[in-house]
Order: structure tokens, then sequence, then C-alpha cells
């Protein structure tokens, strides 16, 4: 019997945007178990059940799996399609956009994307060298105007280092960490239990969060900056804010 090569690596998960950090174990080459790195100070060895229930497997070595471009060669809509190398799909795409860009001018070309994980910057570059500016997509309306908001409006991303562990308040405004963020609601619900933090839910919906929170605000859609006024007015009227850090900053 052929020796086993196994080996542990660390790396981490991509799947959502948090980026937990595991161990992979690889067995010749392969991978053959991910779980949760106990040693990392993100996650400290919690995984979802992506991982957990090696859901993961299903699409890393299935045998349906694309791993060359495909050309159609019937109609379309008839399923036909052939293989063909990178260099010839590169090529033709190039040639093809290359032709649209010459006849209609470069704002032919509208790109919507899907999420990539925070590589979304990879496709920006493209349209901008292109020549068009019609791009958009999640990406566009969602993340990306938080992340140039905040270090507009206070000079800095903050976003992501909520202190889900210690905050002694947690608001999720719009936000569904049980279906979207589990590792940050797996701490919420700890932080909840072990340390008495309290929950406040902003949302139309009585979504998974709202069950649990201690004040669920079901707003109309499309009436949060009337809140969020109100609370800045309450914020003023009342003299909660750091009067130093708002002369200086």
């Amino acid at each position: 019997m052929a020796e086993v090569e196994r080996e542990v690596k660390r790396a981490s998960c991509f799947l959502c945007h948090l980026n937990c950090g595991v161990l992979c174990t690889k067995e010749n080459g392969r991978v053959v178990k991910i779980e949760g790195d106990p040693d990392n100070p993100h996650n400290e060895g919690y995984v979802c059940s992506r991982l957990e229930h090696d859901r993961w497997k299903d699409f890393e070595y299935n045998p349906n799996r694309l791993k060359r471009p495909l050309k159609r060669v019937g109609e379309r809509g008839s399923g036909q399609w052939e293989e063909i190398t990178w260099d010839q799909a590169f090529d033709e795409m190039a040639e093809r956009l290359a032709d649209l860009r010459d006849k209609y001018g470069a704002e032919t070309l509208c790109f919507l994307e899907g999420t990539y994980r925070t590589q979304s910057n990879l496709h920006y570059k493209f349209t901008n060298l292109f020549g068009t500016p019609n791009t958009g997509g999640n990406g566009t309306i969602c993340y990306s105007s938080d992340m140039w908001l905040e270090p507009c409006t206070y000079g800095g991303f903050c976003s992501d280092k909520s202190d889900w562990k210690r905050a002694d308040l947690v608001v999720l405004w719009g936000r569904n960490p049980a279906a979207s963020e589990l590792l940050n609601w797996q701490w919420t619900l700890r932080n909840m239990q072990e340390r008495g933090a309290k929950l406040i839910v902003i949302d139309p919906r009585f979504c998974e969060v709202a069950q649990k929170a201690d004040l669920f605000l079901q707003i109309r859609p499309g009436t949060d900056a009337a809140l969020a006024l109100g609370m800045i007015n309450v914020i003023i009227e009342e003299d909660l804010y750091d009067h130093e850090f708002v002369e200086e900053w």
C-alpha cells in the first residue's frame, strides 16, 4: 500500500466576508478535511455548517465542476457546448469587446456583478481601462457605499471592527447575521447569555435576529433616515455625545 503524505496547513475561509481561520488537512496534495483553527483569535475554532458538515466538498471536487471555458456551438438555448482553451477564450472575448467598443463606444459595455468575497476591485480595474463607467451590483449598493462613507464621515472604516464579544449593546440595523454572518451571530448570542448584553434590531422584517431582540423597531421600508435623524436629535438635545471628540474631529 502506498504511503499517504499528510500535512495540515493554516488558511482562511472565503465562503463569506468573515474569513474564519481554518486548518486544512491534505493527503497526497488533496484536501480531505477543513476545520476551525482554535488558535485563530478571530473565530477561535468556530466554523459554520458549510465547513462543519463538509458541504465544501459538494463543489470543490464535484466531477461536474467546470475547469475549462465552454463555447456555444449550437443555437442559443440548445445547450450545445465545446471545451476550448483559456487562450482561445480570452482572445475571442478581447476581439469581440474591442469590436463593440470601436463600433458603439466603450459605454456599450455594462458590468453587473454578484459578490466576489472582497475581490470586486479586480473588475473595476478592467472597466476603468476599458473606458466604461457602467458598472454596478451587490458591492456598489451595499458594502462599497459603507466603505467610502465611513472614512468621509469620521476618517476610517470601522464597520468590521465591531466588538461583538464585549459590547454592552448590539444594534443590528437591516442586518440579519443569523442568516449571513453566523460567526458574528454566535458572538452576539454568547455575549447576551454570558454578559447580559442588550440587542436592538431595526428592520421592516421580523427576521431571525429580531426574534431574540430586547427591542425590535419594525420601521417602514425607506424610513431609516427619519429614525437616524431622530436618534441624532436625541443625542444632541440630551447631551449624550463626547464633546472633546466631536470638537477634535
